[in-house]
């Protein structure tokens, strides 16, 4: 992993690996051990184990995603964010109409993000807000909206 990366993992951490070559395999494992040593290419060896590993060989380029928790935050899929005049934005889904929120992204990984209302812009976002998450590229404040299954 990269050094930049070394303060979100730990000992006894969930991983799930999966393979290149057939990502619809996947396995779960644990981390074993993290060798505090930054190599010269400045990554950090990872030690985990993982069971049902026969599918995998040695050499073979695999997935790694290092689960955790990010409690009493609230998390939106990376599709909802979308930026306008520079700034990072998402659409709530008030009374029938979009209602643009200038948001502020903490934190992500490859499918969410984890996301503040922005207070210098006057922002408001709580928990239970409906977010919407598809067609908002284009999507203008106030917008008339339909939900679609």
């Amino acid at each position: 992993m990269l050094e930049t990366e070394y303060n979100f993992v730990h000992t006894g951490q969930q991983v799930q690996v999966s393979p290149f070559v057939n990502s619809d395999v996947v396995m779960n494992g644990v981390i074993l051990s993290i060798n505090p040593t930054v190599d010269q290419n400045g990554q950090i060896a990872v030690t985990a184990q993982v069971p049902g590993s026969d599918k995998l060989i040695d050499g073979m380029n695999v997935r790694i995603t290092v689960q955790n928790s990010v409690p009493d935050q609230l998390v939106v899929p990376k599709s909802a964010v979308v930026i306008r005049d520079n700034m990072e934005v998402l659409f709530r889904y008030v009374d029938g109409r979009s209602l643009w929120t200038y948001v502020n992204v903490l934190m992500s990984n490859t499918t969410q993000h984890v996301v503040e209302p922005n207070k210098d812009r006057g922002a408001d976002l709580n928990e239970g807000d409906l977010i919407i998450t598809s067609g908002n590229l284009n999507l203008g404040d106030e917008a008339k909206v339909v939900i679609e299954n």
